[in-house]
This record gives C-alpha cells, sequence and structure tokens, in this order.
C-alpha cells in the first residue's frame, strides 16, 4: 500500500504544520470495529496518515477496569509479517479494541513528534501483544500506551528490538504490564569528546503514573520489567510517579503512585543513568538481579525528589569505575565491580582486568543488527552467575510469576509460557540467564531417494543448536563432499550412505543415513540431448506424492506441484494425466526468464503421449507465464473453435 508524501490530496481533515507538510489522523489501512481479522506480509510506506489505524468505538462501559470484552467493537485481530514505513502520522496506532497482536513486523520512520505523539501507539485497549517486532527511527515515542481518557490493561511487549528512536518505550498510566526480552539501543557515533555513544538518545524504558493534567490521576499497577538490555540512552529504565511532581502539579493532594512494580533481572550499559527511579512510589516496588554498567562515573541508580522509596532493594550487580549509587537502593548483597575500563567496548573484547575474571559478558555488540535480547549471555565465570535471588510475583496478579521464569527460560514466544523449567540453582544477575547446557542436534533430509543414473538428489540440513552453526561438512558416500548449507548432488548407479556433521559454539554432532540413496542403471540406452545451458529437468520419476522435483541441479531448484493428485497416477518412468489439471511451479519461473533475457534463445524438449486428438484451445502442455492469458511461452495441443485439434501448437510472445 502506498500513498505520495505531498499534494493531490482534499482538504477536508488535513492539518498543515509547516509549507508544504501535510498530515491525517486516517489510516492508509483502517480496520475499524471489527473482529477476528489477520493481516499479513504487507509493505505499507508514505502514508500522510497512520500506517495501521485499528480501532473500535470509546463507551463508558470500558473506562471499568472489570470491562468485558462484550464492550469493545474491535477484537481479536492480528497484524504479522508487515512493514510500515514513513508514516507523518504514526506507524501503529490501536484505540479502543480488546485482544490485538502484532508480531514480526518493522515500523520506522514516522513523523508524529511534531504533534507531540509516538511512532506506535497504545490507547484505552485491554491485551496487546507486541512480539518480536523491530522498531527504529521513530519521532517521538517508539512506543506508547497512554492513559487517553480511561488506562489500558494488559498488554505485553516481548522480545522486540528498539533501536535510533527519538523517544522511549512508554508505559503512561497503565497496569498489568510485561515488558520482558527487550533490546533497546542508540548506535554509537564518536562525538567531538571522543564517546563512543554516551547518553545517545531519550529514555530507554519509562514506567509511569499518568500526568495531573489527566481527570483520573490514574496509577500504574501491576507492571514487570524484566530481562531487558539498555544501552547508550540518556536513561536506561526510567519508573515515575508523575502526579508526585508539585512543580507541574501544585495543589494536586488524590496522588496515585506506581505500585507493585517488578524491575529485575535487566543490563544497562552506558547511559548517562543507568536507572532513575523518579519521586515517591507506592507499595511493593522490587528492584532485583539488575546490571549496571558504567565507564564514565556517572549515576547507576538516581532517585531525585524520593523522601519515601518504596523499593525492595537487593542483589544488584554495579560495573564501572566510580560508581555513583543512590543510599536508597543499595542492599546488603548487592556487588559492586571497578575494572577501570576506558571505553565499555573492551568488554566485549575481554580486555578487563583479572578483578572482573576476564569478559564476563559475552555475546554483545554496539551495532545494528543485533537479533534481539535473548542472544545475551553471562559467562560462567561471571561474578553474576548464581548470585541473584529468586523472586515471587504480587499477590495481587500471580499471573506475573510465569513471565518471571518465562524471561529466562530462551523458549519461543510461541510455546507456552512456563513450559521449559529454569535450570536447577540460584538465579544469576542481569538479562538472562547463563545457559548451562549447550546443545547441537545433527539431521538433514534429502529428496527424491530413488531414480536413474545419472541422479540428481537435494538435501536440505535441519540441524538444531543453542547456537548458530559455524560449519557444515557432507560425506554423500560416493568419495565427494560438500561443506554447503543445502547441497544439491549427482549420484551415478549404486546405493550410498551420506552422513552429515554439524558445528557450533555448542559443539559437534554428526548424523549417518545407510544406504539412503538407491540409483539404477538407465532402463533404456542414453539418448542424446542437448545439455549446454538447461536450466530446468523434470524426469517424472517420483513415483508417488504430489511433488515433480527439478533435478537439473542449476541454481535453485524449480519445483512442480500438482493441484489435483487425483487426476493423475504415476508410471513407472512417467505420469499418466488422466483428467484436467493444473501443475505448477511454487515460485516464479526467474532462472528461465533470466536466461531467455540473457541469450534471446530457449529450447524446449518434452516427451509425451497424447490421451487423444480432441484437445482445443490450445489446451496448454507447458508454458512459462504471468497467469492463464499472458503466456510468454508455451506449447499447446490443438487449434480454436473449429480448427484442427490433432496439431502441436508453439507459441511465443
Amino acid at each position: 500500500l502506498e500513498q505520495g508524501a505531498r499534494g493531490g490530496y482534499p482538504q477536508t481533515g488535513l492539518r498543515k504544520q509547516d509549507p508544504g507538510y501535510y498530515w491525517t489522523y486516517t489510516g492508509l489501512l483502517e480496520i475499524n470495529h471489527c473482529s477476528h481479522v489477520v493481516v499479513d506480509g504487507l509493505n505499507i510506506v508514505d502514508t500522510t496518515g497512520i500506517a495501521v489505524h485499528i480501532r473500535g468505538s470509546s463507551s463508558e462501559g470500558q473506562t471499568k477496569p472489570e470491562a468485558p470484552k462484550s464492550k469493545f467493537t474491535s477484537t481479536d485481530i492480528l497484524v504479522k509479517n508487515c512493514r510500515m514505513h514513513n508514516a507523518r502520522n504514526r506507524t501503529v496506532f490501536i484505540q479502543n479494541t480488546w485482544d490485538v497482536t502484532v508480531q514480526d513486523c518493522e515500523t520506522s520512520y514516522s513523523s508524529w513528534a511534531n504533534s507531540g505523539g509516538a511512532g506506535n501507539t497504545i490507547r484505552n485497549c485491554r491485551y496487546v501483544y507486541f512480539y518480536r517486532n523491530t522498531i527504529h527511527q521513530q519521532a517521538g515515542e517508539a512506543w506508547i500506551a497512554d492513559a487517553n481518557n480511561y488506562p489500558s490493561e494488559y498488554l505485553y511487549f516481548i522480545n522486540n528490538v528498539v533501536f535510533d528512536c527519538e523517544g522511549p518505550v512508554l508505559f503512561h498510566g497503565a497496569s498489568r504490564i510485561i515488558c520482558v526480552g527487550n533490546l533497546v539501543y542508540t548506535t554509537p557515533q564518536d562525538d567531538e569528546a571522543g564517546d563512543k555513544g554516551f547518553g545517545q538518545g531519550n529514555k530507554g524504558i519509562v514506567i509511569k503514573s499518568s500526568e495531573c493534567n489527566d481527570r483520573e490521576r490514574r496509577v500504574s499497577d501491576y507492571s514487570l520489567c524484566a530481562g531487558n538490555i539498555v544501552v547508550n540512552r540518556n536513561v536506561g529504565i526510567m519508573i515515575r510517579n508523575d502526579i508526585e511532581d508539585q512543580e507541574r502539579c501544585p495543589g494536586v493532594t488524590d496522588l496515585k503512585p506506581v505500585r507493585w512494580c517488578y524491575v529485575l533481572n535487566n543490563t544497562i550499559w552506558n547511559c548517562a543513568t543507568n536507572f532513575l527511579m523518579q519521586y515517591n512510589m507506592g507499595e511493593g516496588n522490587v528492584f532485583k538481579n539488575n546490571i549496571s554498567v558504567h565507564s564514565n562515573g556517572r549515576e547507576h541508580v538516581k532517585s531525585p525528589r524520593d523522601s519515601q522509596p518504596g523499593w525492595d532493594s537487593d542483589y544488584n550487580l554495579y560495573f564501572g569505575s566510580q560508581p555513583t549509587l543512590d543510599a536508597s537502593y543499595s542492599g546488603p548483597n548487592d556487588l559492586v565491580i571497578n575494572p577501570k575500563l576506558k571505553d565499555p567496548e573492551y568488554i566485549n573484547k575481554g580486555e578487563l582486568d583479572t578483578e572482573t575474571r576476564a569478559g564476563y559478558l559475552a555475546n554483545f555488540k554496539l551495532i545494528p543488527g543485533f537479533d534481539d535480547a535473548t542472544g545475551f549471555r553471562i559467562m560462567s565465570s561471571s561474578p553474576a552467575k548464581d548470585a541473584g535471588v529468586k523472586v515471587s510475583a504480587p499477590k495481587g496478579w500471580p499471573e506475573m510469576g510465569d513471565y518471571i521464569d518465562w524471561a529466562f527460560s530462551f523458549k519461543p514466544i510461541e510455546e507456552k509460557i512456563g513450559s521449559n523449567p529454569r535450570r536447577a540453582g540460584a538465579w544469576d544477575r542481569g538479562a538472562h540467564e547463563f545457559r548451562v547446557e549447550s546443545t547441537i542436534k545433527a539431521d538433514f533430509s534429502a529428496r527424491p531417494l530413488s531414480g536413474e543414473s545419472p541422479h540428481v538428489v537435494s538435501f536440505k540440513d535441519e540441524s538444531t543448536s543453542s547456537s548458530s552453526m559455524t560449519s557444515r561438512f557432507w560425506d554423500f558416500g560416493d568419495g565427494i563432499i560438500s561443506t554447503e548449507k543445502d547441497p544439491v548432488h549427482q549420484y551415478g548407479q549404486g546405493q550410498f550412505t551420506v552422513s552429515l556433521r554439524v558445528t557450533s559454539s555448542a559443539g559437534t554432532d554428526i548424523i549417518t543415513k545407510s544406504n539412503l540413496i538407491s540409483v539404477t542403471a538407465p532402463s533404456a540406452p542414453a539418448v542424446e540431448r542437448v545439455t549446454d545451458g538447461i536450466k530446468v529437468l523434470y524426469r517424472f520419476n517420483e513415483g508417488a506424492g504430489d511433488t515433480i522435483y527439478d533435478v537439473s541441479g542449476i541454481d535453485l531448484p524449480l519445483d512442480l506441484k500438482i493441484s489435483d493428485p487425483n487426476s493423475v497416477s504415476w508410471l513407472s518412468q512417467g505420469l499418466d494425466i488422466a483428467r484436467s489439471t493444473v501443475i505448477v511451479s511454487s515460485g516464479p519461473a526467474s532462472k528461465i526468464n533470466n536466461a531467455c533475457r540473457a541469450t534471446n534463445e530457449v529450447t524446449l524438449e518434452i516427451w509425451l503421449k497424447p490421451r487423444n486428438k480432441q484437445q482445443d484451445g490450445p489446451a496448454r502442455i507447458i508454458s512459462v507465464s504471468k497467469n492463464m492469458h499472458s503466456r510468454n511461452i508455451m506449447l499447446g495441443q490443438g487449434l480454436w473453435g473449429t480448427q484442427p485439434t490433432d496439431l502441436y501448437d508453439l507459441r511465443l510472445r
């Protein structure tokens, strides 16, 4: 979906911000008052309004936390595998809805900050899930759940990557929040003083009560901020009670603070202030098992104007020269390490003094493309290993306990929460527990497993590992080897045993499949044929199934699918097509098209026996075509109408 960025649109509903710059409050994709909607794989770019706008109606019944699902007119909506880019307003705006999931999407370059808003906005919703998304270069907040009219509840922001955004991930006057396993960072750039990214960018993650001008003065109850990594922001994680700001809210007496906020096992790196707890907090707040890394002597934890901290704080690790730590947030089991670092990148290189046991943080890079926070590990020699404390969920929301455990279990989001037990032993400090058991298992598939010589087989590596594969070694059993991921190999006559050895940082594993490939001698003398420049080859010797394999061994296979397998019968050396059906490639015929363009030549070789001589149309036998009408190359049987039916018709376009 695309909409030009300037001019040509009605003035109704548009607001002019500056000369030549217009934006609108509607979405290029609007989902209004809908239920059970799936949006999959769209590329939405260059809109003067909102890229994706999901909304229902606002009703008085929704203002109460116990409002039922029936009060919401938009429910059960899934947006996945989409790219939302360059929106003049917001990229994703979700209003007045129940149960919306946004996963595996990319949102970038919204301009809404010019009007005081955010790139992605959640407003007045229940049950919103943001999983595995990438959010970058957003003006304003990267992601905000605000408290306009009434608060949002049950918000799940998990395993997302947020980088180079002006504003933070912000939960504003919302309750029952799960913010787990995210990476938030600013790409480091040298400034005039030579600092590498120190404090560049706004805040990382913010949880706060609503401001005093909110007529309801919303409290923020029950929030889990755990297992996150924040790098190179002005503030790493900020917990703020805006209503306590008497300078901004003089005379306000019915104050509602932040309560039951759990800040656990986060790693904050090289921010101006790593943790900022601002203004008096409420009851039940917990601050434990976090790692704060500094190389410049700035604040680890700061709590201005906080005479009533309201925090259960202990078991944190403060790492860096001349650490500044508010006494209210220190506990008897805190650990402070001073490695006398000059640059935080030294930690990646292992250039630490002996006091830190030489590189206790692993696999961490301050560059774009770092997959997500789940890739972070502490090393087995780290003073953070087994140095944390188990934390239980608050009684008011026991569900939080499932996410406290799950945040460190390394399971994909699709799997059940709590399905993977934690490793035995004490809790660690910092984002994600140290993995004690590294796993690697070799496996592969091959097709087709039998045929006549020469026989081409496609192999696929299906091995699994707890870390990325570093090498593969195939032995095809005929004296030929390969190190490719998914090789294609041609066999002569015989029985062949195939093995695959895979290696990663988790170790090495090998699998051997005996007598896997069976190749017989040709059933007839070899026929001389043109093979130079061959691009696809189908032998029709599969014998079963709905797939005809391209065994040319050239580029990616262009396999064919039989739409109706009941219309065909497999022969010993061929395919009998008894009734009309379509046999079509699973993807575009790019390698054929590219070769034709490059050479201005094409050769078709087809061995067939017509079932009858009464075809017309012509009835296509083989074609390279965009659709049933636009055919670039076609060989068919019969002509049109009353014209002869016992002819072959070749068409080039």
